[in-house]
């Protein structure tokens, strides 16, 4: 019974309740489960509270107590934007539902209560991208919101319908910002031809004659607190390559009436203060803090949020500034939401731990003794005793799976990491009784490692992730287990896999990902088999003990389903539609392989 209990437990943190694991075996001072927070962030009108925006959800911290409330979200693809409504009693929050460039993606608009903390509305838009940045209208009556292409939406905050759409030809929006007299709301991204800075006219929703100097693309917008001048930052073309650009233009007139030198890196964030004349910058190694009205270099603080600030928002007492996003290094990543004086460039309070901790895959010890999470980190667990973590010191920014090998000697895990500051796959085997590395087999999966898989005679090891070279494809490799050598690396059809399995036998893999299900015969090097699988969206496979039976679960067009598949004829035994799910994340066999568990997203 312990095993089948075990298996149990396995598949619903793994799935169901990853947050819920890495709250309940995290120190206190965890804030975060995504390796990248700090999408977004805004100040409460009254000063008193500060919400963030990332991955996981939405988090609301009070400046006074300290106390952190996470808000869950439905928007699958993370939170991208969040906005306090200026009478600060509601919260919205931006995201994605969907992985955008992999999957279908459609935009989710979420309306928190604050008082309550009770969700209002919750709004699938039209938007095909998500939604990546919103203003409010100062009336509270109205929020506008954007994705990636070229169309922005205005609904009514009262009883949340669509008011209108207005599309852009040959454009993508990357950012909204609404007139401080509420008549006006800029526009800013990308053409065909050059950069995209626009005025529309909320009551008549046609374009005003604004002409503008912009940069080829445009990250972020935002009016002067009396609306004479728009900021604006993002990347333009320089002589031999792309130049991080800041500028100050008149409304009036349109005309640039500073261009700040932000060292070449692009900029990803800009925020005027309260009284309209300081300028806060936030981007690729950047931050800064600019005189909007001589257009002078104030300060730079040294933010822990070395690599990228995501986001900057000054507070209503006109005194703090507050910024968000993350730092890359060779072996550690700091994720981290502070709090500056911004005049004298000093460091008031840093909100959320600098970790790198998440839950993304978990794996019991063959004597069900130790538990492996892989997250930002690994991180092995007493599975008996509990208490604080030991670590491994893995250079990989997330780790998207973990395994044990069969004697319980080695854990393999997978994921990806950034040297020389580009994406790559990793994949890694542990010694656990020293904690040293014994190897890092190359990857080509140069989008990442999703899955990772030891033969349990002990030989191989396969992994399966992502690729890019114009467009997404799959990655399965085989290599060496003693030698950490290329044996094999196929590429299946199919945008992606999501999860390898050996067979008891070591002699079968089975693969499965986005569009895509195969059966690989590891001693011959061949591909048996390329199976149509209900399962559009294939998320976990696995093999039953005897070998015998594998089973896929994942996403179809009507909801979650399971399958059970016959290993000798390919064909399905049986099948099981779980509609009101979205998706299954996770299957696993009991250890006597009459128990199929499903865990779901």
């Amino acid at each position: 019974m312990k095993a089948v209990l075990r298996f149990g437990f396995t598949l619903m943190f793994l799935c169901a309740c990853v947050g819920a694991l890495a709250q309940s075996l995290l120190p206190v001072q965890w804030m975060y489960s995504t390796f990248a927070p700090g999408n977004s962030l805004a100040y409460s009108p009254d000063g008193k509270l500060l919400a963030i925006g990332d991955d996981g959800g939405v988090h609301i911290l009070s400046l006074a107590s300290g106390e952190l409330a996470s808000f869950p979200t439905a928007a699958t693809g993370g939170i991208k934007c969040v906005r306090f409504t200026h009478d600060g009693k509601r919260l919205l929050a931006g995201g994605v539902n969907g992985d955008p460039g992999v999957t279908a993606s459609y935009g989710i608009l979420e309306v928190w209560d604050i008082s309550s903390r009770n969700l209002v509305a919750s709004l699938d838009t039209a938007l095909s991208n998500g939604i990546w940045s919103m203003t409010v209208s100062p009336d509270d009556k109205s929020v506008a919101g954007c994705g990636y292409l070229g169309t922005f939406e205005i609904w009514n905050l009262t009883n949340f319908t669509l008011i209108k759409a207005v599309g852009l030809a040959n454009a993508g929006i990357l950012s909204l910002a609404w007139s401080p007299d509420g008549a006006t709301i800029a526009v800013a991204g990308y053409r065909q031809q050059g950069g995209l800075l626009e005025l529309w006219n909320v009551a008549t929703c046609a374009l005003t004659p604004f002409q503008s100097v912009s940069p080829a693309e445009i990250f972020s917008i935002a009016f002067s607190p009396d609306g004479k001048m728009l900021a604006d930052g993002g990347v333009g073309v320089g002589s031999t390559q792309m130049v991080g650009i800041a500028e100050l233009q008149s409304v009036a007139t349109g005309t640039r009436s500073a261009l700040l030198d932000t060292g070449g890196n692009e900029v990803l964030s800009v925020a005027f203060s309260v009284d309209g004349k300081t300028l806060a910058v936030g981007g690729e190694l950047i931050f800064e803090v600019w005189d909007a009205t001589a257009g002078k270099l104030l300060s730079s603080p040294a933010t822990a949020n070395n690599y990228s600030v995501n986001a900057v928002s000054f507070a209503p007492d006109g005194k703090t500034l507050a910024d968000a996003g993350f730092s890359n290094s060779a072996n550690t990543v700091a994720c981290a939401v502070e709090q500056w004086n911004y005049k004298a460039g000093t460091l008031l309070t840093s909100l959320v731990g600098k970790s790198r901790a998440s839950a993304n895959s978990v794996a019991f010890s063959p004597d069900d003794r130790q538990l492996a999470v892989g997250g930002g980190i690994v991180r092995l667990f007493d599975a008996e005793k509990g208490g604080a973590p030991s670590s491994i010191a893995t250079p990989a920014q997330d780790i998207a799976s973990v395994v044990y090998s069969a004697d319980g000697k080695t854990l393999a895990d997978g994921g990806y990491w950034f040297p020389n500051q580009y994406l790559v796959g990793l994949v890694e085997i542990w010694d656990l009784a020293t904690g040293n590395l014994l190897l890092r087999p190359g990857s080509n999966a140069n989008f990442g490692v999703e899955s990772v898989s030891l033969s349990p005679d002990g030989k191989h090891i396969v992994d399966g992730g992502f690729s890019w070279g114009g467009s997404w494809g799959s990655v399965v490799e085989f290599s060496d287990a003693e030698s950490g050598q290329p044996i094999w690396w196929p590429r299946p059809t199919g945008a992606g896999i999501n999860s390898v399995a050996f067979s008891p036998d070591s002699k079968t893999v089975i693969s499965g990902g986005v569009g895509t299900l195969q059966v690989w015969d590891v001693p011959d090097k061949l591909l048996i088999a390329s199976l149509s699988s209900s399962a559009s969206q294939v998320a976990c496979v696995a093999f039953s003990p005897d070998g015998k039976a594998f089973a896929v679960c994942g996403a179809s067009s009507s909801g979650g389903v399971v399958e059970l598949w016959d290993v000798a004829s390919h064909k399905v035994l049986n099948t099981f539609a779980l509609a009101p799910c979205a998706s299954v994340r996770s299957v696993a066999f009991s250890t006597d392989g009459k128990v199929l568990f499903a865990g779901t997203g």
